[in-house]
């Protein structure tokens, strides 16, 4: 089995002689792997279930989409989704692709947001994920949710 976790966050674009390519992160699509810890970031929600994959069954695990409501922990501006997922092999040994884990097979992935929001402390936000049916995990929506409304939608 699996079990993917999202989180939002701020990263900050890298510089490359001087100049900075952040401007550019609107235009990439799907998403990008890579190593969070190697990227000044800062995560703006604690990391939440999304989804669980369970091999080998018959049926999918997952339906075609799966939300995840996040909170806020800290203000800053979101540019981007993360998550990364944890391989469970057995009831026993698990192994984790979460940033800063010890393993370094599997990077992250970072889909960046079309138009950046600022968040506060405390606001809610729905991560819409869609499984394309070969248990490829995209972000279809980020939408800024006040108690049972949501509000403005981010991604593109």
């Amino acid at each position: 089995a699996a079990t993917v976790y999202v989180s939002v966050a701020h990263l900050e674009p890298p510089e490359t002689a001087g100049l900075r390519f952040g401007c550019l992160d609107a235009l990439r699509e799907g998403y990008t792997p890579l190593r969070l810890h190697t990227v000044a970031h800062a995560l703006l929600a604690a990391p939440r279930e999304a989804v669980r994959i369970e091999f080998g069954c018959a049926e999918s695990s997952t339906g075609p989409t799966a939300a995840t409501r996040l909170t806020a922990t800290r203000a800053g501006l979101c540019n981007a989704v993360v998550w990364w997922f944890d391989l469970h092999l057995d009831e026993e040994t698990t192994i984790s692709a979460a940033p800063g884990c010890a393993v370094r097979t599997w990077k992250q992935n970072v889909t960046y947001l079309g138009t950046p929001l600022t968040l506060e402390r405390g606001d809610g936000l729905e991560v819409t994920l869609l499984n394309d049916g070969n248990d490829n995990l995209h972000v279809m929506g980020v939408e800024r949710v006040q108690g049972s409304r949501k509000k403005e939608n981010y991604a593109r």
